[in-house]
């Protein structure tokens, strides 16, 4: 009677561990900066994806920006601001283009990075190299103002 408890017991067990969600795979900043709350293990979303009001020449540029968690792992994410631009074409085929990507902070600070020779996929933003379109705050800044400019290449 008692091993037919303890099989019982270890039964139960696996099936418990066979009944349990399985974790959600990673999520890509495109995912979740597509709502606010949005959250990262170490951040979470302030402004979900909110498109810039000028159309440049047939891209959507939008941008995300979500808030470091006072105790992220790195250093630098703490109470930091994370900043994303998004390129989306209209067309199938767009050509390539100059983009500089700027940033203001509530401390006076413009960062800007650019210019750089980028191509946007068709209708589903993405965001661009991160060397390029991810501005990181400094802890306790916020972002206060975001613009692109753009100069047509060939």
């Amino acid at each position: 009677m008692k091993s037919f408890r303890i099989a019982r017991v270890i039964a139960l067990s696996f099936l418990a561990l066979a009944w349990s969600p399985v974790p959600a795979p990673p999520q890509t900043v495109e995912q979740v900066c597509s709502t606010a709350g949005g959250r990262t293990q170490d951040a979470r979303v302030r402004v979900a994806w909110t498109e810039l009001a000028k159309v440049y020449d047939g891209v959507r540029i939008s941008y995300c920006i979500l808030r470091g968690e006072k105790n992220a792992k790195l250093e630098f994410e703490r109470d930091a601001e994370i900043v994303y631009f998004a390129l989306a074409s209209e067309d199938r085929q767009v050509d390539r283009k100059s983009y500089v990507f700027t940033i203001k902070t509530s401390d006076g600070r413009i960062i800007e990075q650019g210019p750089a020779l980028l191509q946007p996929v068709a209708k589903q933003p993405f965001s661009c190299r991160v060397e390029v379109c991810q501005f990181f705050t400094n802890p306790g800044e916020r972002v206060v103002e975001v613009s692109v400019v753009t100069a047509r290449t060939r």
